[in-house]
Order: C-alpha cells, then structure tokens, then sequence
C-alpha cells in the first residue's frame, strides 16, 4: 500500500472516531454555551474524557474523565459565572471529576477565550471546540 494510501486511512479512521461538537449560544447576552455533541442531530455520543482550559493561561478550568460503563450524552452547557464540577449527566456510566479537586465549582469570566476538548475514546485524538462570552 502507498504510503499516503495508508495516510489517508489514518486520517479518516482518526476522524471517525472523533466526536461532533457544535457550539450555540444562550440567553439575552449569550451567557451560556452549549456544546452539542449528538451523532446524526439525535442520539447521544460516548465521551470518555472532556477538558475545558482557559487559552491564554492553558490553565485546566474543569476536567472529567469515564470512571464506568460508556458515558453517553447529547450536550454540555457551561454559564459566565460559576459552574458547578457535576454539569455533565450521561445516558450511561459515570464520569470522575479530575479536575478542580476542591472546590466543587469552577468559574468562567466574560471576555476570556475557553477551549473544550472531547475524547471520543481513548486512543482518539480530541475534538477541540472554542467558546467565549462576549
């Protein structure tokens, strides 16, 4: 097989195995972001570990991870503001909170330019999202 025959399998296996995220904006100023990731519009798409960092800083604002089972789910929704650590509510299995430890909020300001990364699984590489509140 030529090499960038093989390259381009890669490319689409990689690309597969990726989920959909779409952002929509909510709200009189559009204070909340959802982050929509249903396959095909409707049905809920396995997250294994999604990440939201703060671009500038590359600091990490909230983390999570699959502890069991396949979580499953349509949508995230992140507020300006506070941000409670257990806003993700899968179809199935259960997700750890890697990050912030303690306390169990996180706060996203007005302004600042956030990055969302969804793994699909766990040899996949994420699909990255940008959202800010303007």
């Amino acid at each position: 097989m030529p090499l960038t025959t093989l390259l381009a399998v890669l490319c689409v296996v990689d690309s597969c195995t990726r989920p959909p995220a779409r952002v929509k904006y909510r709200g009189d100023r559009g204070e909340t972001a959802v982050v929509d990731v249903a396959t095909l519009g409707e049905y809920p798409t396995t997250i294994v570990r999604v990440r939201l960092t703060n671009q500038r800083t590359h600091a990490i604002m909230w983390e999570i991870k699959a502890s069991s089972g396949t979580p499953q789910i349509w949508a995230l929704a992140v507020k300006e503001g506070e941000n409670s650590t257990s806003l993700a509510e899968p179809e199935a299995g259960k997700y750890a909170i890697v990050s912030p430890g303690d306390p169990q909020i996180f706060r996203l300001e007005r302004g600042v330019r956030y990055e969302i990364d969804l793994w699909g699984d766990t040899n996949s590489s994420p699909t990255r999202v940008g959202i800010r509140f303007d």
